[in-house]
């Protein structure tokens, strides 16, 4: 077997963030929004390597600062017929007054919306389908562990992938089916390029850790347009 290029995992990361966001698919409607990246950020109990999203350009500037139990009321929001905080109550165990005080929050800042049926529901920009958020597992050889650990990430990815280090698998097509059959990405990184061997299953996360990832995303949008 010859060398391997990349001595370290996170000799990997670097060139990965330049190339991986050009060579991820994704919808029309996203081809010109600027890719956001953050790296090893923590999302709830597990750290991805790298964090990517397109179509968060025009996320609302308070979801930057969204606590997890707002989270949670969101993930409730896109997932029951809410229309009131009784109906937030039978599903919460949060006291009446935190129920009202959440939903006021989320209301006034429009992270929320009310339909004219009178249903609450996470506003049309946070909603799974608006954002394509990729998590990416990097790992010099350790396929079945990155598998695992991708697998985590798809409560807040629409797309999961495992990269490698290619020099050390020179035939991936070997471990090519497993991914597949699981819905997890695999890439193959070289010195200066990458293989994409599998695409990930695109779904639709709607957990408190997709709207988590969300406000970290947005936090660091609004990080990078603050003067230095």
């Amino acid at each position: 077997m010859p060398a391997a290029v990349f001595a370290r995992e996170c000799d990997m990361i670097n060139p990965l963030m330049s190339m991986l966001p050009r060579s991820l698919p994704r919808p029309d409607r996203m081809r010109e929004s600027l890719p956001r990246l953050l790296v090893t950020p923590s999302i709830g109990k597990v750290i991805p390597d790298l964090l990517i999203a397109v179509g968060i350009d025009d996320v609302p500037s308070a979801l930057s600062s969204l606590t997890f139990l707002e989270a949670t009321v969101l993930s409730v929001l896109a997932n029951h017929p809410i229309v009131s905080c009784d109906d937030l109550l039978a599903i919460l165990h949060i006291a009446p007054n935190v129920a009202d005080r959440l939903l006021k929050r989320l209301l006034g800042t429009r992270l929320a919306l009310r339909r004219r049926s009178g249903q609450l529901v996470p506003a049309r920009i946070i909603q799974p389908n608006a954002t394509r958020i990729f998590a990416v597992e990097v790992k010099l050889h350790r396929w079945r562990e990155a598998l695992a650990q991708a697998l985590s990430y798809t409560r807040f990815a629409n797309e999961s992938y495992v990269v490698l280090d290619g020099t050390r698998y020179r035939d991936g097509n070997e471990i090519a089916s497993v991914f597949a059959s699981t819905g997890i990405g695999l890439v193959l990184q070289f010195d200066t390029s990458l293989e994409l061997l599998v695409r990930a299953a695109p779904h639709l996360p709607i957990g408190p850790e997709r709207f988590i990832a969300l406000s970290k995303l947005a936090r660091a949008k609004q990080r990078s347009a603050s003067p230095s």
